[in-house]
């Protein structure tokens, strides 16, 4: 038994209980990866994106590009088209026109972050690997919602999807991230941690459900999303 549950014909995983719309995508919904260069590749992970946008009712989507490192943003952009980030967070406040994007990271065993803030006025996405968790991009994240934008931790709602476990990798990161987050104030009520899933050995009937690249080093990316 796992953590999660599976949605939109098996196509996406879900935290049971975090409250916003949020998701991973399963190997069933397709290739999420970006394609270093490779222009059929690219269109299709923005078709990706764009199947996503349809589900959810989205007007745009914002992604993650990972680099491993500790940078969160904040953004504000409405652009219509694709917007892309060489970082590892993103933040979006909510805008009164109501403009409704989905963040994305993509993920085959980094554990991802999901933020939102109770009154609904905030969602956000950490991609949070093994050098990220290192540098605390979460506690980072959360220290600046709390300095600069007046948010404080007992304000926020955070979903972790753990990506790879202990068994299957040397270091137990969503343990250490965990920790972490109730380190930054986090009242425990409002973490959703997604349980006992695994990237690399989460199995159905029809055998492995995410992408995983320590299991087959192919490339292959599940989306982890969120939106209003």
């Amino acid at each position: 038994m796992y953590d999660f549950v599976l949605s939109h014909q098996d196509q996406i995983a879900r935290i049971q209980g975090f409250p916003y719309n949020h998701g991973i995508t399963t190997r069933k919904f397709g290739d999420c990866a970006i394609g270093n260069g490779d222009k059929r590749q690219k269109q299709f992970e923005q078709q990706q994106n764009w199947r996503l946008m349809k589900i959810f009712k989205a007007n745009n989507f914002h992604k993650l590009i990972a680099q491993h490192s500790s940078e969160t943003l904040p953004v504000q952009s409405t652009s219509k088209i694709a917007n892309y980030y060489k970082l590892d967070g993103l933040i979006y406040f909510k805008l009164r026109s109501q403009y409704s994007p989905v963040l994305i990271s993509g993920t085959a065993d980094c554990p991802i972050a999901f933020l939102a803030t109770t009154n609904r006025s905030l969602i956000g996405i950490i991609h949070s690997g093994r050098l990220g968790t290192k540098k605390k991009i979460i506690p980072k994240t959360i220290n600046i919602l709390n300095t600069n934008y007046g948010i404080a931790p007992q304000q926020l709602i955070i979903g972790l999807w753990p990506g790879i476990c202990p068994h299957c990798y040397p270091v137990d990161l969503k343990t250490a991230i965990l920790t972490q987050i109730l380190d930054s104030g986090i009242p425990p009520k409002n973490i959703y941690s997604g349980g006992n899933s695994c990237s690399a050995h989460s199995t159905d009937k029809d055998g492995f459900i995410f992408a995983s690249h320590s299991r087959d080093h192919n490339g292959e990316r599940n989306a982890a999303f969120i939106t209003f």
